[in-house]
């Protein structure tokens, strides 16, 4: 549900793309092009429940999404990573790999799989070999989850399960790391550990097939 909060948050997003530094409500008038009262307008609540959504209308709020949504190439992409990955590890159960390449890769030690939030209002999936000078949050990020898993193939598929779950908050943010990866913060997701059963459980399942 598109709650005040989350439109406020889209709204920062937006105007971060747009190059604008969204402070105060004001800033997000000047970087939608509306009144201050529009802004105020769109950030009250259609009832009077605890939780009710935003008031902003529906095509306004379709019009923002469609200015920072992840593009067509971005779900190949990623979908092109999965399959992959499900493949590696299909070949490590059955014995039948390129052992000495993906040793050199160093794609065979334990990888960390995390998500941090950053203060701007987003989040983010990422993942690196655990003990390289990637293995931490971005400056000015926090590190709210994060997961051990035996190699990268793992990871990747920890990552995927994580976009899937928060595809509809998903934004994307060119210019920072992961800019194709991000989501609105506040977005539900599992554990990464039950995440991470899953997609074991269903790559046996892909094996006996």
């Amino acid at each position: 549900m598109w709650t005040p909060a989350r439109v406020e948050a889209l709204l920062r997003l937006v105007c971060l793309r747009r190059d604008v530094l969204a402070r105060t409500r004001r800033d997000l008038a000047a970087g939608m092009g509306v009144h201050p009262s529009t802004v105020r307008r769109w950030l009250r609540r259609r009832g009077s429940w605890k939780g009710a959504p935003a008031a902003i209308p529906q095509g306004r709020l379709e019009e923002l999404l469609r200015e920072v949504a992840v593009t067509p190439a971005d779900a190949e992409r990623e979908a092109f990573q999965e399959s992959n990955a499900h493949k590696a590890l299909a070949r490590l159960r059955a014995g039948r790999v390129p052992l000495a390449p993906w040793r050199e890769q160093q794609w065979l030690v334990e990888h960390r799989v995390w998500v941090e939030d950053r203060p701007e209002g987003s989040s983010a999936v990422r993942l690196t070999r655990v003990g390289t000078r990637r293995d931490r949050a971005e400056p000015g990020a926090e590190n709210v989850r994060s997961l051990i898993v035996a190699n990268r193939f793992e990871a990747q598929l920890v990552k995927a399960a994580v976009l899937r779950e928060v595809s509809p908050w998903r934004v994307r943010l060119p210019g920072l790391p992961g800019g194709a990866e991000r989501w609105i913060s506040g977005a539900k997701v599992r554990p990464l550990e039950v995440l991470h059963e899953d997609a074991a459980r269903s790559g046996r399942g892909r094996g006996r097939a």
